[in-house]
């Protein structure tokens, strides 16, 4: 990785449901050029379980999108067993540009995106490991092994062959890495 990266958040808060979306974007900062150049983008939403109930959470989360309703499902369902309390985020997706991928800048965003929910108290964080290819998002084995890499661990399985994986960020202390 060449340059000074910097990871963006862009955050937007529902006014008529109990939501905030965060619209992502990696970028380095190109010495030679003196030119920021976008080498990644993601989207995640959080909740708060402390003042929404599940069913309204899972409600919202279905006007959102099919596989944020997919997550907030499998959370729903662990909720006891991972004691999920608090703030959830769910990761709709993070990826990276094609040509700057296998590069380590997935690991940074990633890194970068769990300091920030974890400065904001974020208490757990779920996602589906996919793969962008040709505007679909596809299962891969890679990106789950990643994840897993990550401290991510598998919650359950659905949609056909896509597990549903989540990390526990907070243990009631903040700590920076």
């Amino acid at each position: 990785m060449e340059g000074l990266l910097t990871t963006y958040f862009n955050c937007y808060k529902d006014l008529e449901e109990e939501y905030v979306e965060a619209e992502l974007e990696i970028k380095v900062f190109d010495e030679k050029t003196d030119d920021e150049i976008t080498v990644g983008s993601g989207q995640l939403y959080l909740f708060n379980v402390s003042t929404c109930t599940w069913d309204y959470i899972w409600n919202v989360a279905d006007s959102i999108s099919g596989d944020v309703e997919v997550v907030v499902s499998a959370l729903k369902s662990v909720h006891n067993r991972e004691d999920i309390d608090g703030l959830i985020a769910v990761i709709d997706h993070l990826e990276i540009n094609d040509e700057y991928r296998r590069k380590g800048y997935g690991t940074y965003f990633l890194q970068d995106v769990i300091k920030y929910l974890s400065f904001m108290n974020v208490d757990y964080v779920g996602l589906i490991p996919v793969l962008e290819e040709d505007g679909e998002y596809t299962y891969n084995e890679r990106v789950y092994r990643f994840y897993v890499e990550k401290g991510f661990k598998p919650l359950v399985s659905d949609l056909g062959e896509k597990p549903i994986m989540g990390k526990k960020l907070n243990d009631g202390e903040f700590h920076l890495e």
